[in-house]
């Protein structure tokens, strides 16, 4: 993964190195779920000039250390767009498959902020994170998964608080794909007299969550 990182090269098996990298996240995910991103190691820091470890026994030993170095590195290849997206689509893949998107009990945030974080500190605009998230609303995964979707635009809500106001194509992007899906739920809303009671309180939810997620996007 650090040669990934360092030389901008990802492996055919880069989903089955996330399946397990994220596999072993463990309990790393309660430090920065809410944006705790005090323990970022570089690898100089964690390896020394000879190629000996230079960290704690206690983070040696622990596969969740281990797996945010990894998450680390693999935010390096966030040099262009077309690296970016593709660790992001494997990361995304994950966590559809395992339905890690709950922003309160799920994975997906806590790699997210992580991953965010990373990006801001090596001076890099965060924003087309943001916008990979939203188009992956169209995702056939989860458009077949309406509770998915509530998750997944939580999730976008969480990250669009933590990260930094800057200029860019990119949230110009996501404000209009976010505003899509609202005019989508407002669209049905118009004429719900068909469709069930679980449906019309689904889709009264999700624009309440594209509202405040669209609040979110709009001040960054």
């Amino acid at each position: 993964v650090w040669f990934m990182g360092e030389f901008t090269h990802i492996t055919v098996e880069f989903d089955n190195v996330v399946s397990v990298v994220l596999e072993n996240y463990g309990e790393v995910k309660q430090d920065c779920q809410y944006g705790n991103n005090t323990r970022l190691y570089s690898w100089r820091m964690v390896v020394n000039a000879k190629g000996e470890l230079n960290v704690a026994t206690e983070d040696a030993t622990n596969p969740g250390f281990w797996s945010r170095v990894c998450i680390q590195n693999m935010a390096k290849l966030a040099k262009e767009g077309t690296t970016v997206r593709r660790v992001l689509e494997s990361l995304f893949r994950y966590f559809d498959n395992n339905n890690l998107w709950s922003p309160e009990h799920g994975l997906a945030l806590s790699v997210l902020l992580d991953m965010q974080s990373i990006i801001e500190n090596a001076g890099q605009n965060t924003h087309l994170l943001l916008s990979i998230l939203v188009k992956h609303l169209d995702h056939k995964n989860v458009l077949k998964n309406p509770n998915m979707q509530l998750d997944i635009v939580g999730v976008i809500t969480h990250l669009a608080k933590q990260t930094r106001v800057q200029q860019s194509v990119a949230i110009i992007g996501a404000l209009s794909d976010m505003m899509r899906h609202l005019r989508k739920s407002i669209h049905c809303s118009l004429d719900d007299s068909s469709l069930g009671t679980e449906v019309i309180q689904w889709n009264q939810k999700y624009r309440e969550e594209v509202d405040e997620c669209l609040v979110q996007l709009t001040i960054k």
